[in-house]
């Protein structure tokens, strides 16, 4: 059923549920002077629920499990569900906030963060649905023509990068540990190290298409088929060791997401459960890389460490609270989107480093010297465009975020490795909404050169290719 052509029943419902939603929540605010006890936390989780109950669009992919869909589904509840609990059960931790957030703060970064996750929604939903006809079951086929010759590249990157920058094998191996990284980069050249950089998120991906033909020529059963894929997740591990945590993970999911559903079928609680232990081991890689921080690894067995770990990196909130102190306490506000995206080109973005969102705002945590805090895309709209900007912004993003979900689930099924490269980039774009557009602009410029080149040169494989 239809109003006025394309204003479907379902969107009329969903903009006066969020219009509820928020008036009630500005309402109490208001009324008890930003200090109602847990409004935030329980708005937060029932600003996520009441998007995700009446927006099917939304809901869940089962199937196809690492999708660009379930991956920006789990960004949003960690960030609407999860830290708020955390929050009601041990309460805020701090961390490195220059200062403790007031109630008022609190209340405009919570409805900062409630509205761009609306218009996300809202975005999102824009497309229609794709009709059955359009979605065809899996019929993949592999060719070894221009994907061996990626290999080859990739394989050659691999020697270059450990005998040609880091000197032997030992010194590859020992680069997953911080420390170790930053004393093989002394004395080296700028270019060599732009060039191993950028070759080093891009060697993964041998793993993945030596994985993808071995899986595909397995005619044996399910078990050899498992087998093999978790040797070469180990093997793409080893290939993506590095001190980026992402040049690891993101190959290893961009390869789930090539197999499932295509070669496997994994039921979601058994995938939910492999999620949970994962996030466990990335908290304890995120320290123990850093074999320096003695004091944080003994730390490692505490709750409220992880909880912290949850709550900074997936963006809580009251994290985000020093923005708010930079709009009280500027004479003018910088306009940082530009230099965000622009500060990560090598060299050449060298003059936006200083004008960038990130340098703001770690101004702004006192800590301008090594800046590490990442500026959120949401707080960082709200900053140079307000409310308004915030809105147009985020409903973009979901649309294009639909745009791509829509084509990895309907144009790829036929083409692992076309899907892999796919995901991958959908990782990438992640960034608009899990971390800031200074990472995003690091992304286009490091991560994803060589991506786009091997869409680019790859086999294309036929509708009717078995």
């Amino acid at each position: 059923m239809r109003i006025k052509g394309t204003i479907t029943t379902n969107f009329a419902i969903r903009v006066l549920v969020f219009t509820a939603v928020l008036l009630i929540f500005i309402t109490i605010s208001l009324i008890w002077n930003f200090k109602a006890k847990f409004l935030n936390e329980i708005t937060s989780i029932a600003v996520f629920y009441s998007a995700y109950l009446i927006t099917p669009s939304l809901h869940l992919d089962k199937v196809s499990i690492v999708s660009p869909k379930n991956l920006m589904l789990l960004v949003f509840f960690m960030r609407l569900v999860i830290c708020p609990v955390t929050i009601l059960i041990t309460g805020q931790q701090s961390w490195k906030l220059p200062a403790e957030p007031t109630h008022e703060d609190l209340y405009l970064v919570h409805l900062i963060t409630f509205v761009a996750f609306y218009a996300f929604v809202s975005g999102w939903d824009l497309l229609r649905r794709a009709s059955p006809g359009e979605e065809r079951p899996p019929s993949p086929g592999m060719k070894f023509r221009n994907n061996a010759v990626i290999a080859l590249f990739l394989f050659g990157s691999l020697l270059f990068v450990v005998y040609g920058y880091y000197g032997s094998l030992n010194g590859y191996l020992a680069s997953i540990f911080v420390e170790d990284y930053d004393a093989s980069r002394e004395g080296q050249g700028k270019l060599l190290i732009y060039i191993s950089i950028i070759l080093r998120y891009v060697i993964p991906f041998l793993g993945v298409i030596l994985g993808l033909v071995f899986i595909h020529k397995i005619k044996s059963g399910i078990w050899v088929r498992a087998i093999t894929a978790f040797l070469f997740i180990i093997i793409i591990v080893f290939l993506g060791l590095s001190p980026s945590r992402n040049n690891m993970i993101f190959p290893v999911l961009s390869f789930l997401a090539a197999c499932i559903p295509i070669y496997f079928r994994i039921k979601f609680r058994d995938f939910l459960l492999g999620a949970a232990g994962f996030l466990i081991l990335l908290f304890l890689f995120q320290n123990i890389r850093k074999r320096e921080n003695a004091p944080m690894i003994e730390e490692l067995n505490r709750v409220e460490k992880f909880v912290e770990f949850v709550q900074v990196y997936f963006v809580a909130p009251h994290i985000m609270t020093p923005l708010v102190t930079i709009v009280e306490n500027a004479d003018t506000i910088p306009f940082t989107l530009h230099s965000s995206l622009l500060e990560s080109i090598p060299v050449l973005g060298a003059p936006f480093r200083q004008k960038s969102g990130s340098y703001v705002y770690n101004v702004a945590y006192g800590r301008a010297v090594g800046p590490d805090q990442v500026f959120p895309t949401y707080g960082e709209v709200f900053f140079n465009l307000g409310m308004i900007g915030l809105i147009f912004v985020f409903m973009l993003t979901g649309f294009i975020y639909r745009k791509l979900d829509r084509f990895f689930m309907i144009d790829t099924t036929n083409d692992p490795f076309l899907r892999s490269l796919v995901f991958y980039l959908s990782l990438l774009f992640n960034a608009t909404i899990f971390y800031s557009y200074s990472v995003l602009g690091q992304f286009f410029y490091y991560n994803s050169i060589l991506i786009f080149a091997m869409l680019i040169f790859r086999d294309r494989i036929g509708t009717n290719n078995a």
